[in-house]
């Protein structure tokens, strides 16, 4: 949990670096990332590090007021940071490390144990839409959970979000305000999506079998958090378009009706998750 709560602040603590620049926000960073390390989750902490320096150099290099070195030293600090956060941690990271290479991890037993089934998404916007676990005595009292979990109970007990949070990140990334900002954190939710369906697709298979370090990580769930940063910021950027000022207003009335159209579809989708939670409860 420590490590988690830490996630926006590193994202926040490396905007400051691209925004403001400067050795302090870069040992501002270093500092926020290493306590993150120092929690001890190694999935959280490596997400939290390649999403943050993704995010640099693909936000950085579209920055209208950041040119040429300036823009390449302030993407830097943001690695630098990271970096520099890794080696305050080392005295952890190392030890755990060298546990890890020892342990049975790297032969890849129950390596994709715990993944998000695909038809769990919609416990985004209905909450247990396939059941309570805490609820209940037995998983034959609900058949689904079981299936959809990896033979057991979910890692996370709820991921719900609800259907007004979600219609407005959809908006957020398809109003076009900020699109450096949005398309990244669309991009970076699509990916983390994909990554926690586990071996329900062949994303995660591939990243895990190619990537160095992936294939000891447990619980391809966990990239869900990823998501919910995303969706985040999308709603971020959803709520400026809404309430923003005279060029922001432009921009939504700029809207294509093909994008409004899969605004409404995206709350249709709730509607229907709606309706069969309540179907499964009756």
């Amino acid at each position: 949990s420590w490590s988690v709560a830490a996630m926006p602040w590193v994202f926040w603590a490396a905007d400051r670096v691209m925004v403001v620049g400067g050795t302090r926000t870069v040992a501002a960073l270093a500092g926020v990332f290493g306590l993150q390390a120092l929690a001890g989750e190694p999935v959280t902490m490596t997400a939290t590090g390649a999403t943050v320096v993704a995010y640099a150099v693909w936000v950085g290099a579209r920055q209208e007021s950041s040119f040429g070195p300036r823009r390449a030293w302030r993407t830097g600090g943001v690695a630098a940071g990271v970096a520099l956060g890794l080696a305050v941690a080392a005295i952890q990271l190392m030890p755990l490390a060298a546990a890890v290479r020892d342990s049975w991890r790297p032969l890849g037993i129950s390596k994709d144990f715990w993944s998000l089934h695909p038809l769990a998404i919609g416990e985004l916007l209905s909450p247990h839409l396939f059941g309570d676990y805490f609820e209940v005595n037995s998983f034959t009292q609900l058949p689904w959970m079981a299936p959809l979990n990896s033979g057991r109970d979910p890692f996370f007990y709820s991921i719900y979000l609800g259907p007004a949070l979600v219609s407005v990140a959809v908006f957020g990334a398809l109003a076009g305000w900020r699109r450096a900002w949005s398309g990244f954190w669309a991009t970076a939710g699509a990916l983390a999506l994909l990554l926690a369906f586990g071996p329900h697709t062949p994303v995660y298979p591939f990243v895990r079998d190619h990537v160095p370090l992936v294939g000891s990580f447990r619980y391809p769930v966990k990239y869900l958090l990823v998501l919910s940063i995303a969706l985040s910021a999308l709603v971020a950027a959803g709520w400026d378009a809404l309430a923003g000022d005279e060029r922001r207003v432009a921009a939504v009335r700029r809207f294509h009706w093909a994008r409004m159209s899969a605004v409404a579809l995206a709350i249709a989708i709730a509607a229907v998750a709606y309706g069969l939670a309540g179907a499964c409860v009756y």
